[in-house]
């Protein structure tokens, strides 16, 4: 299996990211628990992979999955948490930096809006992308001016 087939497999089927407390299903899929509890919410106690039924107390977490995208995120370069030596998995938009999972469970992040650190880095290449475009049109105004200006100046010369 290629390497992104394998990295592929480390991504939970619900939310495409990679799996952050990986939870597994009697019926042997596996999510991220909060997605599952999402799953669990909205639609109640079916696999969304093949619709079993499953009792919310039959979640297990999976560890040796968890370990592995631990080793994912290390071998890539994704940080480590100084407090908890935990992977960041988190982005906290109130505070504006990474976070790890106990972090953002923790008292002193109580309240504060979190992203997956995929989904706040589209947001940011979104906003620089906007901030880009105008910026190119400010220099492209600009640029125009400056010939209008040169014009001037050879007009006046001659």
């Amino acid at each position: 299996m290629a390497m992104s087939g394998l990295l592929q497999e480390l991504r939970c089927p619900i939310c495409l990211e990679f799996f952050n407390n990986p939870t597994t299903l009697p019926c042997e899929h596996t999510f991220c628990h909060s997605c599952i509890q999402g799953t669990l919410v909205a639609q109640g106690p079916r696999c969304p992979e093949c619709r079993a039924t499953f009792l919310q107390d039959q979640l297990r977490p999976n560890r040796i999955l968890r370990n592995m995208v631990d080793r994912v995120h290390t071998e890539l370069g994704v940080g480590t948490c100084p407090k908890h030596q935990e992977c960041l998995r988190m982005f906290c938009v109130t505070d504006q930096r990474l976070t790890c999972v106990v972090c953002r469970d923790a008292k002193e992040h109580y309240g504060h809006v979190f992203q997956p650190i995929s989904e706040a880095a589209a947001t940011s290449k979104e906003e620089l992308n906007m901030a880009l475009g105008f910026l190119l049109k400010d220099n492209s105004a600009l640029k125009k001016l400056i010939s209008l200006q040169r014009l001037e100046i050879q007009k006046t010369k001659v």
